[in-house]
């Protein structure tokens, strides 16, 4: 880890952002698909043949912004408190340049969010015997009971 790096990252909230939108979930997948449109953005013939072309930089930074009012939007902390208060402040230190560079990049590759797997259907698990327990007592307390009652 180099100075001022986190796991390769600017820093732990960028890090843990990162972890955030790499998960195999429809969030990952949200996100990949929105860096996959930002390449088809960039590379699109309509938009070069109207002259409307963004420049990547432009794309990149309107990316990120989305992103980061994304991420903000979805705080479930609203009002005033100490908390909240924390939150905001790591989510500044976020560098969502850095996130999405690093998004556009991996959107070439395939996507990594693959449906769930389907649950297999396991066997019953073998009872253990456990010589250590007692035996049963209800054949004996059976026994007890009707001899009381003979008796």
């Amino acid at each position: 880890m180099t100075e001022g790096k986190y796991f390769g990252w600017a820093n732990f909230e960028t890090f843990v952002v990162a972890l955030w939108l790499d998960r195999d979930d429809p969030v990952g997948q949200y996100w990949h698909k929105e860096a996959v449109g930002i390449i088809q953005q960039i590379d699109s013939h309509d938009y070069q043949s109207t002259g409307l072309v963004p420049t990547k930089e432009k794309a990149m930074v309107s990316f990120a912004e989305d992103l980061k009012n994304a991420i903000h939007a979805k705080s479930p902390l609203q009002g005033p408190s100490l908390y909240r208060d924390l939150v905001r402040k790591a989510l500044r230190n976020v560098n969502w340049n850095e996130l999405t560079e690093r998004l556009v990049a991996n959107a070439a590759r395939p996507p990594k969010c693959q449906a769930p797997l389907q649950a297999q259907k396991l066997p019953p698990a073998p009872k253990v015997r456990n010589d250590r327990e007692p035996p049963a007592m209800s054949d004996a307390i059976t026994r007890t009971a009707a001899k009381e009652l003979v008796e």
